[in-house]
């Protein structure tokens, strides 16, 4: 087996509780999904203790809202014709509050038990400046 250089293996922990977490977009990727071949843009943010959580986009008709919404909250002006990469290109960087919640459970196919979800996700995300500084959650 060859040798590896951990010198260049970045560290990294994850959310993995839900709430409100400030938190700052470190990079993006672009893909296309597995089945379907839809589009998307996924975000790696990063909370002020360093643990990170991905949030990905999908650009299709009935969804774009949400990346509109996304940007907005980032103080983007979107209107008229734009490419959501340059958009997602000048978004590194850029801070919000996100809403961490564990992903929804399964259902074991042999029991038809419900598996509850190791996995949590962004399922909103506000302004930094509509966070009430008394206050541990932003709305």
């Amino acid at each position: 087996m060859e040798k590896i250089d951990f010198s260049k293996v970045e560290m990294r922990s994850y959310i993995d509780s839900e709430g409100f977490y400030p938190v700052s977009i470190r990079s993006y990727s672009t893909g296309t999904s597995e089945f379907k071949g839809t589009p998307f843009i996924k975000f790696t943010c990063v909370a002020d203790d360093g643990a990170s959580i991905d949030t990905s986009f999908y650009l299709t008709e009935k969804s774009l809202w949400r990346y509109k919404k996304f940007m907005t909250i980032l103080g983007f002006e979107v209107n008229g014709l734009l490419d959501p990469e340059d958009l997602a290109k000048t978004a590194v960087g850029k801070r919000f509050v996100a809403t961490v919640k564990r992903r929804a459970p399964s259902i074991d196919p042999a029991t038809g038990e419900e598996i509850e979800s190791k996995y949590f996700e962004v399922t909103d995300f506000a302004r930094e400046s509509d966070r009430n500084s008394s206050e541990e959650v932003p709305f």
